[in-house]
């Protein structure tokens, strides 16, 4: 073994064993189990690599009706670290369960020319220390991350394209515990995740991922609300710069809608609003008290299991009687209303569902100023303080 080998991280690598298998991987186990000369047509590809988004095929969906929804999003997302990306004010928190309907109930029948440019790549010694550990061979998710095995400090290998069935034969022996003497050795890293990206030092307040909202406003109907209160009150808050910013976004917003995006508009309500939440605290207690209703909403294809999200709505709009289309609210009569009263930094990590997954990750979280209905900064360091200024935020003043 190397000198520069990481023996701390091969071990704990190595006790994740069962829980690192790759979502390829627990889709061709599954199949199998059920049928075992089913066609992974929607997991290998016609040149014999991985699908790049994988499915179940329509005759199969149902082996995954007896998982509830949050299990299935869980084998999809087990790499994803949960952070701000998609939590953002305005973003739509249904956008996070997205995957799981096409991934296990797509309703696709017929064999299609799937992408399949992701390599399938192995460890022999893993495979074989997993069927004497667990019982049976996988392949783990994190060998798209290097193109060395970080347990057995060994290169990894990698099955040629030699077309969908001669792959689905030597899969199959891999996970016997069976060596392939043609495999070729991997190189560089692939990504197996469209959700990763890139950070760098000229990333703004909304590209970091750094802070995460839990509870999303209904653009349809509050950001106007949310732009008239900031209007009225811009002129009394405290910190110049913010007051600045305010002044200038919600009054570009009232006189020149036209001009400028939505998406833009969206990003920058959401800057104030996070530097509300530390620095204007009890007027945006007061904002919540005077405009919002909250409300749950269930999430999934099939709307069971532990996904739901806390949800804010205009107070006394009508979603049965709105007629914006890109309200996924639009249309509804039933809405189960929340007592804001319950609203507890605590309420909000059992009741949250992608927040609990990051406090499951046990990853510190810093609570902005005083005010349970703000940001999260879930970057935060241990011993980090939880205020936020307005020098930690580029809000963007230089914008016309």
């Amino acid at each position: 073994m190397s000198e520069d080998f990481d023996f701390e991280l091969a071990g704990a690598l190595r006790e994740r064993a069962p829980h690192d298998e790759s979502l390829h991987s627990t889709l061709l186990r599954a199949l199998w189990a059920y049928d075992p000369n089913a066609k992974p047509i929607g997991i290998i590809g016609n040149s014999g690599g991985w699908v790049n988004n994988p499915f179940i095929q329509k005759d199969y969906e149902h082996i995954f009706y007896r998982y509830p929804d949050h299990v299935l999003l869980e084998i999809i997302d087990m790499e994803l670290s949960v952070n701000g990306k998609g939590n953002l004010l305005f973003d739509n928190p249904t956008n996070y369960t997205s995957q799981i309907k096409p991934t296990f109930f797509s309703g696709r029948r017929a064999r299609m020319r799937a992408t399949s440019n992701l390599d399938i790549r192995y460890c022999q010694y893993c495979i074989e220390e997993g069927i004497k550990k667990v019982g049976y061979g996988y392949f783990r998710y994190f060998w798209s991350a290097s193109d060395k095995c970080l347990i057995h400090n060994q290169p990894l290998e990698r099955v040629p394209e030699l077309g969908f069935n001669k792959s689905l034969k030597i899969i199959k022996k891999l996970l016997r515990g069976k060596g392939f003497k043609q495999a070729l050795k991997a190189k560089g890293v692939q990504s197996t995740s469209t959700r990763s990206r890139s950070v760098n030092i000229y990333d703004t307040w909304d590209t970091r991922d750094q802070y995460f909202f839990p509870i999303k406003f209904a653009p349809a109907c509050l950001m106007k609300d949310f732009a008239e209160w900031v209007w009225e009150n811009c002129h009394e808050f405290k910190d110049p710069q913010l007051k600045s910013f305010a002044t200038k976004v919600s009054s570009q917003y009232r006189y020149n809608f036209r001009e400028m995006y939505e998406f833009d508009y969206r990003k920058d309500f959401a800057g104030v609003y996070l530097l509300c939440s530390s620095l204007e605290t009890e007027r945006l207690n007061e904002f919540f008290a005077e405009n919002v209703t909250l409300i749950w909403l269930d999430l999934g294809p099939r709307k069971q299991g532990r996904l739901k999200e806390i949800f804010a709505k205009k107070k006394g709009k009508s979603c049965e009687t709105c007629q914006n289309k890109s309200c996924h609210l639009k249309g509804t009569r039933e809405l189960r209303l929340l007592d804001p009263k319950k609203i507890s930094f605590q309420y909000l990590c059992e009741n949250s569902y992608t927040l609990s997954r990051i406090v499951m990750q046990k990853r510190p979280i810093a609570l902005l100023g005083n005010s349970v209905w703000g940001a999260l900064d879930v970057m935060a360091k241990p011993s980090e303080k939880s205020n936020i200024s307005v020098h930690q935020v580029r809000l963007g003043d230089d914008r016309e």
